[in-house]
């Protein structure tokens, strides 16, 4: 059984990911970590936080509904690798496994076709988001090595850098 720590976020489906974005900043007080443009691989998306400094991102926004998921976080790189074990062990088929750099993981359905992230933080920290594949059966070194180089070879700090994103007037009926 595959021991997780939390769930440590969640990605959701907007139209204009921006300004939901926008949306949690002004009403919630959240941060505006991260943004992709529409053009980027995988569309536009948007990455928040109430806590930047303990949580990369709390809510990721997609344009792209197929991006939604919900993000269980384990303790280890052991913990992280054993879970993969675990998953394709069941015939459970991974969808994709990336490096983020300030997290490795990989993302699987659950029974009902809900997308599923299983991840782990490796304590580097990125000025952006990062979504580079990587194979999760990798000596577990070279795995970490991955995720610091990622950050290293992009030129980020390791004190992260905030971006902050255009005021958005949002109108809305309830």
């Amino acid at each position: 059984m595959i021991t997780i720590t939390g769930v440590c976020h969640v990605g959701v489906q907007a139209d204009d990911p921006m300004a939901l974005a926008a949306f949690y900043r002004d009403v919630f007080g959240m941060t505006i970590v991260d943004s992709v443009p529409a053009d980027a691989p995988g569309g536009a998306a948007a990455f928040i936080s109430s806590r930047p400094d303990e949580e990369n991102h709390e809510i990721a926004i997609f344009r792209d509904g197929r991006l939604a998921h919900v993000a269980l976080k384990v303790g280890s790189l052991a913990d992280l690798r054993e879970a993969y074990r675990e998953i394709t062990g069941r015939g459970i088929p991974i969808t994709f496994a990336l490096n983020h750099g300030f997290s490795l993981s990989f993302y699987v359905p659950d029974p009902a076709g809900h997308l599923l992230e299983v991840y782990w933080p490796p304590g580097v920290q990125t000025d952006r988001i990062y979504g580079e594949p990587v194979d999760m059966t990798l000596p577990a070194e070279e795995l970490l090595a991955r995720a610091r180089a990622l950050a290293s070879a992009r030129g980020d700090r390791s004190a992260r850098h905030v971006r902050r994103a255009p005021r958005v007037t949002l109108r809305f009926r309830l």
